[in-house]
């Protein structure tokens, strides 16, 4: 992709959706990412109010748990993991 894109792993349990790769503008932040997911079930799973984390859900940026959902992506490679107690797989 081109210096305008970065690129970013989105890891989500098994039992609330689909983990993939995509690419997303350069000034994107974590929320833009879990939002530009297509299972909306699993969306309402790991937010709250359709902006703030969810009380139960974990997420790491790069291996650093982060608590705002509007932290930008700062690599050119990123991964976002997200942990949620109870949710299987």
């Amino acid at each position: 992709m081109n210096a305008e894109k970065i690129f970013v792993s989105l890891i989500v349990p098994k039992a609330i959706g689909k983990s993939g790769d995509v690419w997303v503008p350069m000034d994107s932040c974590v929320l833009e990412v879990i939002k530009s997911q297509k299972d909306s079930a699993g969306i309402e799973k790991i937010l709250f109010n359709g902006d703030e984390f969810n009380k139960f859900a974990l997420v790491y940026l790069n291996g650093q748990r982060i608590k705002d959902p509007k932290t930008p992506l700062t690599f050119s490679r990123n991964t976002i993991e997200v942990v949620v107690p109870m949710a299987g797989g």
